[in-house]
């Protein structure tokens, strides 16, 4: 195991924290010189990679569930398990009542949907990665951070796991079982229909609104009449100002899910922006994500001595469905 000390100081470093009397800079830069200390040249790194791998994955394999959690914990459970370990979830019986039915990936890749008749079922997990080439003149001359690939790396397979778990919620708008008054669609933002929505949510709790920034535009302020004029509410105005969207929308908070794109081109999104989300209240646990194992870290030498350095993690996104939440899909956009 690597010295817990350096592993340490490398979670701080990838979560941008810092201990008391520290800055963030100030441990970001402490970490990378010491990785440059383990594979600062060619001939440290062939002595040392074995340790550095170790470092990186220790490091990350403590980050990864940290960052999901933070990013997606107000919707979904997060579960770690070891190698080979078999993760299983329990239906719970509460509000919630009626049959239930599951999203999950499958072995093959797509998502199935099917009844779950049982109290319990398993997740599947698969290996989500990436790679990234590092110059070896550029990073000796101090001019490329391999910590920095890697970061970005890890990046990707957090967009990865986005893109999971908003796909399988997106599977659940047309599946078999799902009532009628939790689902609407429109070539835009219906209030009358969105609003029976959020009515039939609210039957279970203060309902909360989740999409994407694309979405979220698409919502309209409320307005008010006074002095024979009729303006846009001071609160919204000044969510406007602040943050470019809205914060609320008849008292129910908005929760914007960052988009980004799946490569340079910033052609393709990662997440499809016409659906929707509306929960009961920011307990309700919608999906179950699992991360089986650590992260791996690994290397492979090109014919051009270039080095690729890979991370990967396996990952399993499973959706509980039940009636007591609601999507709405505009499908102007995209």
């Amino acid at each position: 195991m690597a010295d817990k000390t350096l592993i340490e100081l490398g979670k701080n470093a990838m979560l941008r924290t810092a201990p008391a009397n520290y800055s963030a800079e100030l441990v970001g830069k402490s970490f990378r010189e010491e990785v440059r200390k383990i594979a600062g040249t060619y001939d440290l790194y062939r002595r040392n990679k074995l340790d550095l791998f170790e470092l990186l994955q220790e490091v990350y394999s403590e980050v990864l569930p940290q960052k999901v959690n933070d990013r997606y914990g107000f919707l979904a459970e997060i579960m770690t398990i070891p190698n080979g370990a078999k993760a299983t979830f329990r239906k719970k019986v509460g509000r919630a009542r009626g049959k239930s039915f599951v999203t999950k990936v499958g072995l093959n890749g797509i998502f199935e949907c099917f009844r779950l008749d049982s109290m319990t079922f398993d997740i599947d997990t698969a290996f989500v990665g990436g790679a990234a080439i590092l110059d070896w003149e550029r990073y000796l001359a101090g001019q490329e951070d391999m910590t920095d690939y890697l970061d970005i790396i890890m990046e990707g397979i957090d967009d990865y796991i986005n893109k999971m778990l908003t796909d399988a919620l997106n599977a659940s708008f047309s599946a078999v079982g799902r009532p009628s008054n939790t689902v609407a669609t429109a070539n835009a933002f219906d209030k009358s229909k969105f609003d029976g929505l959020i009515t039939t949510v609210k039957a279970y709790g203060d309902p909360i609104i989740v999409c994407t920034p694309e979405f979220a535009d698409t919502i309209p302020a409320n307005y008010v009449t006074g002095n024979s004029e009729t303006k846009i509410a001071s609160s919204d105005a000044e969510d406007f100002k602040t943050y470019g969207v809205l914060q609320m929308y008849k008292g129910c908070p908005i929760v914007v899910i960052p988009q980004s794109f799946t490569d340079e081109t910033n052609i393709t999104k990662v997440l499809d922006p016409k659906f929707c989300y509306i929960v009961p209240g920011l307990g309700t646990k919608l999906a179950r994500i699992v991360l089986e194992g650590g992260v791996e870290v690994d290397d492979y030498k090109n014919k051009d001595r270039s080095m690729e350095i890979s991370a990967r993690q396996k990952v399993g996104v499973a959706i509980m469905h039940t009636n007591n939440w609601a999507i709405y899909k505009n499908t102007s956009l995209s």
